[in-house]
């Protein structure tokens, strides 16, 4: 490698310190430079000089950064954060049982799995079960129709890094690695913070994981 960094590499390090969790449906380049072990380790050491360390979501589908501080104002912080996201957890476990519903999946949703929203609606307009999740969600507003509350749904999940275009029509779209970071969270918070979720006891947490 070059002593210069590469346009690929300082964008990687920009993006994992923005926050993202790079994958090989949301962002293949920087997801294929940083599965070089050498590149690896590198960007983990940099990171490492700025309070982070490099990790991965549990399948290995998404690269992201997390705090190597541990003293107890850090603790605390981490403790708040988790507080806070699971309202939005709660709200993301709603949409991941519809969409699995819609898509008549067996298992929980994964990285690089495709979603129609063509078959949503469809599957909406013909199970009134369907409908009624969909117009619960944060993203429907009241009296839209089935067509446009899942192009909000869908508009919200591409704003928030869950999903990405698989083709260019719009129709078709990819699960990021942030799903599996979801996921990895709601493990998390029940193994080690003992926070259950709002609204879901552990037994519909265990079918979704």
């Amino acid at each position: 490698m070059s002593d210069l960094p590469s346009p690929v590499y300082t964008d990687t390090l920009k993006r994992l310190l923005r926050g993202e969790v790079l994958c090989p449906w949301s962002t293949p380049e920087q997801a294929r430079l940083l599965q070089d072990s050498e590149v690896h380790s590198r960007v983990d050491e940099w990171v490492r000089a700025l309070g982070y360390e490099l990790a991965e979501t549990s399948g290995g589908a998404g690269y992201y950064l997390v705090h190597t501080r541990v003293d107890e104002p850090a603790r605390a912080d981490a403790t708040r954060l988790f507080r806070e996201i699971m309202v939005s957890l709660r709200e993301h476990l709603n949409v991941i049982n519809l969409l699995m519903e819609a898509t008549d999946a067996d298992a929980a949703l994964a990285p690089g799995q495709v979603i129609r929203p063509n078959q949503v609606v469809a599957a909406a307009e013909v199970s009134p079960s369907l409908r009624d999740q969909l117009g619960k969600l944060k993203t429907s507003k009241p009296q839209s129709g089935t067509r446009q509350q899942v192009d909000a749904l869908i508009k919200t999940l591409k704003d928030e890094g869950l999903l990405v275009p698989a083709r260019q029509d719009g129709e078709v779209y990819s699960f990021t690695g942030r799903v599996e970071l979801i996921q990895d969270i709601i493990v998390f918070i029940q193994e080690n913070e003992e926070l259950p979720l709002p609204g879901h006891g552990a037994d519909s947490q265990k079918d979704l994981l």
